[in-house]
C-alpha cells in the first residue's frame, strides 16, 4: 500500500516506521514551523520518504491520512 501522512506537530513519525517496516511505500509530510527543528524529525529514517509538499502527492497514496484535522482539512476534503 501507498501512504501519506500528513502531520501537523511530528506524532505520525512512529506510524510511518511501523508501515515502512510492513512493507509499505510511505511519504510522510510535518509541517515546516520556522524557528523549530521540524525539518530534524525522522531524519535518517529508512523506507519513510519526507516530502516538502504533501498535495502534489495525495493522487499517488492509496491512503493519505492526517494527524489532526484542523489546518489542512479543508484540502483533505
Amino acid at each position: 500500500m501507498k501512504l501519506l501522512l500528513v502531520d501537523t506537530d511530528g506524532t505520525g513519525l512512529s506510524l510511518c516506521w511501523r508501515a515502512a517496516q510492513a512493507g509499505h511505500q510511505v511519504r510522510w509530510f510535518i509541517e515546516p514551523k520556522p524557528g523549530t527543528h521540524a525539518d530534524l524529525i525522522g531524519k535518517g529514517f529508512k523506507g519513510v520518504e519526507k516530502v516538502t509538499e504533501w498535495l502534489p502527492h495525495a493522487k499517488w497514496a492509496d491512503l493519505v491520512l492526517a494527524t489532526a484535522n484542523d489546518k489542512y482539512v479543508t484540502k483533505l476534503d
